[in-house]
């Protein structure tokens, strides 16, 4: 540790060494709370159960989170998610709930590229559009993820082919609502996983 000024010119090739955990250090923390822990015992302080100074009030198994349906199979040790009222709200939203399905999330005939059409599309709210979708994806719906990948690269400069995009997945969506995540508790634990690459797949720069 460098000396203050003034303590340099009278104590010359001399180090210091503190006493103390200097604030920053990953050990501070941990110095802080055994430094405060004993001066409170010193103190007379006692800890307490959480109980006693919180009231904790049991709501039994969670059934609904942040529109995520949970749904409990004791027999089976398994659990289900779902977000089929999401979903409605999502359909209902962007006025989708009496048109036709889709079959599939993502035309592969299309392909997206810039489209800096601001001025048109600004009633449109593209981003909310987005970022409906990507809860979706992040809760129970893997299968759309791709396809909201591709529309999320356009957050800035989007046009109307993009908000035609959203509303397929949309249509899809309105087909396969009733999807859900089923974890079971008799199954391995073995993770299958598969992944590819888009070569050049980026039509505005090639990458």
């Amino acid at each position: 540790m460098e000396l203050p000024e003034g303590l340099q010119e009278l104590l010359v090739d001399t180090e210091g060494e503190g006493d103390v955990s200097l604030y920053g250090l990953k050990q501070a923390s941990r110095v802080w709370n055994e430094t405060i822990d004993a001066r409170l015992k010193a103190m007379r302080f006692q800890t307490a159960a959480i109980a006693e100074k919180s009231r904790i009030k049991d709501l039994g198994r969670a059934r609904f989170i942040l529109g995520i349906a949970i749904d409990y199979d004791m027999e089976r040790n398994a659990s289900t998610i779902s977000q089929r009222a999401y979903t409605e709200s999502v359909i209902n939203r962007f006025g989708q709930e009496n048109t036709k399905f889709s079959l599939t999330p993502l035309d592969p005939s299309v392909h997206l590229t810039k489209a800096n059409h601001r001025a048109k599309m600004k009633s449109k709210q593209y981003r909310s559009f987005v970022g409906s979708l990507m809860y979706l994806v992040c809760g129970t719906r893997p299968d759309i993820a791709v396809a909201v990948a591709k529309l999320s690269r356009f957050l800035d400069i989007h046009g109307q082919r993009h908000w035609d995009a959203g509303i397929k997945v949309v249509r899809y969506l309105l087909k396969t609502k009733d999807v859900v995540i089923t974890y079971d508790g008799r199954m391995g634990t073995e993770l299958t996983a598969f992944s590819d690459a888009d070569w050049a797949g980026n039509r505005d720069d090639r990458r």
